[in-house]
């Protein structure tokens, strides 16, 4: 059922699980892992602090992450505010993140329901 939710939202389940010969146990400690990633919280201090270079290494690390994982709903806004802070276009760079604050939020609120139904 957490896959299947996961795929509603839009991410890639069955094109990242081939990289993980089709484990999908492992696949879903994977997200559930990722979704609690204190890199998350990083970024989001980082952002308060405007700490833009910081910023940046948080944001690229995590958007790669997510699409090894299949992310992409969250993914492409990573790469959308990564890409703002490495052309240093701070002026832009809060609304970039709140999109993909709004789907970390998301594939949060996923892995809390699903813990919650075990």
């Amino acid at each position: 059922q957490f896959l299947d939710e996961l795929g509603n939202w839009g991410a890639d389940t069955e094109g990242a699980m081939r990289n993980l010969y089709a484990d999908e146990k492992y696949y879903a400690e994977l997200v559930r892992a990722f979704a609690r990633d204190p890199r998350i919280r990083s970024l989001e201090i980082a952002m308060r602090a405007q700490d833009y270079a910081d910023a940046f290494t948080l944001s690229h690390g995590l958007m790669n992450e997510a699409r090894k994982l299949g992310l992409a709903p969250l993914s492409e806004p990573l790469s959308l505010f990564a890409d703002r802070l490495r052309t240093r276009n701070w002026k832009d760079a809060p609304n970039f993140y709140g999109a993909a604050q709004e789907q970390i939020s998301r594939i949060q609120d996923l892995v809390r329901r699903s813990d919650s139904s075990v």
